[in-house]
Order: structure tokens, then sequence, then C-alpha cells
């Protein structure tokens, strides 16, 4: 409510916004806004006058423009206010740790997102550990990019793989493109990049798959982490992803007529795939017990998961480099011998595009190619 004193030169106080009135000539009075702001006034004049009050038509013409000036004051209340609130934003936005948006951003993505986004704060806490979202910035990435080629090294002294790096830097600028979504930065710096200095993913390496022959001697072979060989073989009959197997929860998991099914949400593309499961998948899936739905199937998978696989395979004296994620190439190359087609396998794999599926294809026709081979040595 608006109060009207005695000092006429004090009309209505507003924080640092104050309307106050000047005596004129004649009694008239101009009224005007204090702005006071870093100790300092300043004036601001809204040509609106008060005459002398010797009628009510003059005193209800005064009021008129009473509510006049109490509007603009509102009106600049309220810019000031959204302002303030801008550069609280602003401010906000430079203190926010790049460390504590990993975080935010982790909380998002999930636990499929986990290991990668590990990786790059453990990699940040190396290149700049006080580092702010609002210094990220086109040099800034520039230079990460430049210390994860250059100066980091692994455990093994080895450097990271280009493959490596480029996994890295497309999750950090994933991480980026939230912070613009949610208003925490105006623009992704990794965007602006032009197209040769983007990181590549390198040259494709061979693709590491298993036999039949080679996976039944896996699964005939012990492994020091009976986790890492339900995981991996899980994966032989599934085609997922570690990724996709970690964030697996007994709720994706549906039943019909004896059947099982997984409805998987693929970490890499985002995508929802479908993938009935064989008496060989469930087989190497744990027992439930009481987990409810929102628990993890598999949720004691150690970290150094491909330092066992490559124990056991060596064990079972296989001599190729086996990985995790050649159990996802296991599947789709035993599928598509076993003569399942091509598009089948594409979309049980959850590729965006049969040009992907096309690699596995090409391996099998090698392996007919050198078949056919075999038995022409065998004659010469």
């Amino acid at each position: 409510m608006r109060k009207r004193g005695k000092d006429k030169n004090s009309v209505l106080l507003a924080g640092t916004m104050t309307l106050r009135s000047k005596a004129l000539a004649g009694g008239r009075q101009s009224i005007y806004i204090d702005h006071f702001e870093g100790g300092k006034h300043s004036r601001e004049s809204l040509s609106l006058y008060l005459e002398p009050e010797d009628t009510m038509c003059a005193k209800r013409a005064n009021a008129t423009t009473m509510r006049k000036a109490e509007a603009i004051l509102r009106e600049r209340q309220s810019a000031m206010l959204s302002a303030q609130l801008s550069q609280i934003e602003v401010q906000e936005r430079r203190n926010t740790l790049l460390s504590s948006w990993l975080d935010t951003y982790l909380e998002r993505r999930g636990v499929s997102a986990l290991y990668c986004i590990k990786t790059i704060k453990l990699r940040m806490q190396e290149y700049a550990p006080n580092a702010t979202l609002e210094q990220v910035d086109k040099p800034f990435i520039l230079g990460f990019i430049d210390y994860l080629r250059g100066e980091y090294r692994m455990r093994n002294g080895e450097p990271l793989s280009q493959k490596s790096i480029f996994n890295l830097v497309g999750m950090f600028s994933s991480s980026l493109n939230y912070a613009v979504s949610v208003g925490k930065i105006d623009v992704n710096p990794y965007n602006l990049f032009e197209s040769e200095e983007r990181v590549k993913p390198g040259k494709e390496h061979k693709r590491e798959y298993l036999t039949i022959e080679e996976l039944k001697r896996m699964i005939a072979t012990p492994c020091k982490s009976a986790a890492v060989k339900q995981v991996f073989l899980f994966t032989c009959f599934t085609g997922l992803r570690l990724s996709d197997v970690r964030s697996l929860r007994w709720c994706d998991l549906s039943q019909q007529d004896g059947s099982y099914t997984l409805g998987v949400k693929m970490y890499k593309t985002e995508k929802m795939v479908y993938i009935p499961l064989s008496k060989l998948a469930m087989k190497w899936m744990p027992e439930r017990g009481d987990k409810s739905g929102d628990d993890f199937v598999f949720d004691s998978v150690p970290q150094s998961h491909n330092d066992y696989i490559a124990a056991w395979a060596k064990e079972a004296g296989i001599t190729k480099h086996i990985t995790h994620h050649c159990g996802r190439h296991t599947f789709a190359t035993m599928l598509l011998s076993l003569g399942v087609d091509i598009y089948t396998v594409s979309k049980l794999l959850g590729h965006a595009s049969l040009r992907h599926t096309q690699r596995y294809a090409k391996i099998v026709d090698q392996q007919k190619d050198d078949a056919v081979n075999l038995a022409d040595k065998a004659f010469e």
C-alpha cells in the first residue's frame, strides 16, 4: 500500500530506487526516480508533475499521476531485478567447477557413461584441476586434446589410442551440449571447430572375434573372476556393449509365452533395441533372487575386466587379443556364419545403418574365401 507522509520529497521508498519530488515555482512538484547504486545517486526525470491540491479535482489528478509514477517505478525495479538475477546466473556459471558439472551430466546419463566421464574427470584433474565451466572455450579444448595426445601416458607408459581420445572428446562435447540446453553456457565451443580441427576416430582396427570352437574353449576354461566370465559370455550371446550390460536393470527384462526379451536403450546411439534372449544368454545371467526391478542385473563387474579376459583367453589357448568388445564382434560374426540375414543382425546390434553391419559380413565372406583356399592347397 502507498503511504503519503509529511515529507513530500520522499513519496515512496523502494529499495535502491525511490520516487521523489522536487519543488517547482507556483507550488508544483516534479516527480523523478532517485537511483542509488555504488554509493552514488542519480536522477531519472519522469516528466510527471503534482499540482497544488487546492481542489478535489487536483487531488484526483495527483492520485492518477502518482499511479503512473508508481507503475514506472515497478517496471524499473523489475528490470533491475532481472539484471541482478542475470548477473547472479553469470556469476554462478563462472564459479561452477568443471568437475562438478561433469558429475551433474553423469547423473543425467547414468551408469552407462560412468567409465568415460570418470576418465575425463581424472584427466582434467591433471590438465586443469580448478577449471570452471565458463573457462571452457576453443583454446581450452584444443589444449586438452593436445594434452591427451602428447603429455598424458597410461600406466603402462603408452599414449592413448586415437579411438580413445575420440571417445573422450566426444563425451566431453556431449556434456557441453547439455550445458547449453539448460542455459549454463551459451554455446558449445567444440561445435565451432572446423572439420580438420575435430578429433577423428582414426583408422579402423582389426575386429577380433571368437569362432564357435574358440568360444566353446572359453566356456570350458575357468576364469579368475566369475563375474567377468558371466558378463563376457552374456555379451557373446546378446551382442550388447559393456556400457549397456552395466546399465541393464531387471525391469528391462520381459517374459511372454516362456520367452524372455530385453528392451535396451543403447548408450552409444540412444536407440531402443529389443533382443530375444536365447537359452545360452539366459544361462550366463545372474540369479535375480530378491532384487527389485530397479536393481542392476550385473552389479559386480571389475573395472579391470579386460585384464581378466586376456588372461582367461590365454588359459584357453587363444592367441588373439581378446577384449570385452570382441564379445559383440563374436555375436555378429557367429549369427552371420550360421546364416542369419544381415538386416536381422543389424537390428539385433542396434546399428543405425546396414553399412556398420556390412563390416561383419566382410569378415564372414573372408572366412569363406579362406576355407575354399584351404581346399585348393590340399590338392596342390
